[in-house]
């Protein structure tokens, strides 16, 4: 099940993990019914009053909709051929670059190393213990140190994913080209720049969405069973996977000469394939 599906709607593995995680939304339900408390001048911290209920529901619905719209988001690089049309006219394209094009890998790779320190904390020596004070989950230094790990990361795997170099040259092979960019050199410079300036902002979307989770624990009286599902990997992984099944779905139905699944026959951009 490594690959796609015999029936395409998606990788087999990504909706296994989805499965997974959304079979979890159940207990995080029960949790916040365990702790609700209606009363609401209530003065025990770990119960969960009407107000952070309320809170709860709007930040969820906002998280929801942000991690749609930021992936899905896409910059259109205009792109023209040489070749004319049999009409006449020089043919129109477009170059479609990701916002979030390193997706969960970045928070992966980031979580993946916070460990270590964590890990390395523990060593019984007085003066090692408050140089790694930074360590501890959840203080300012950590968060930091992971929202910078989490934007290097997104760069480095943008830039092992996209080469503006060899695109470059493919355009000029099949002569196309960036209206008003000279092709070679300007046409590598000019989209290295703009990949640099969209990976930037997916970079940040991606570290607040990864930290979410930590600031909702500590600034509501939740748990971790609650606060996972308001960012992190899990929540980019079941929109990410939702809107892939969704736009496959569609793709199949339009081939059937169906009106599609959405009405208006609108679709809905999946993830890269």
């Amino acid at each position: 099940m490594a690959g796609r599906t015999e029936f395409g709607l998606g990788n087999g593995i990504s909706l296994i993990i989805q499965i997974g995680i959304v079979s979890r939304l159940p207990v995080a339900i029960q949790e916040i019914a365990r702790q609700f408390d209606p009363a609401i001048d209530s003065t025990d911290p770990s119960k969960i009053g009407p107000s952070h209920l309320l809170i709860l529901a709007a930040l969820f619905m906002f998280m929801v909709v942000a991690v749609v719209y930021m992936t899905q988001a896409e910059r259109r690089v205009p792109m023209q051929t040489s070749r004319r049309s049999g009409m006449g006219f020089k043919q129109q394209h477009y170059l479609p670059l990701k916002l979030n094009a390193s997706g969960v890998i970045a928070i992966i790779f980031a979580q993946s190393l916070m460990i270590l320190p964590m890990v390395l904390s523990r060593i019984p020596l007085m003066w090692w213990q408050k140089m790694m004070q930074f360590a501890v989950m959840g203080s300012f230094l950590y968060i930091s140190f992971e929202l910078l790990l989490i934007i290097f990361f997104s760069y480095f795997y943008t830039a092992v994913l996209f080469d503006p170099k060899e695109h470059a040259e493919n355009f000029k092979q099949y002569g196309m080209f960036i209206p008003g960019i000279r092709p070679g050199n300007d046409t590598r410079d000019y989209l290295e720049a703009v990949m640099n300036r969209i990976t930037l902002a997916g970079a940040i979307f991606i570290a607040i969405i990864a930290v979410v989770p930590q600031l909702i624990r500590f600034t509501l009286p939740v748990t971790d069973t609650i606060s996972q599902f308001f960012g992190g990997t899990g929540l980019l992984i079941v929109v990410g996977v939702a809107i892939d099944m969704v736009n496959r779905i569609e793709s199949h139905m339009l081939m059937e000469r169906y009106e599609g699944f959405l009405k208006g026959g609108g679709r809905i951009k999946g993830r890269g394939r």
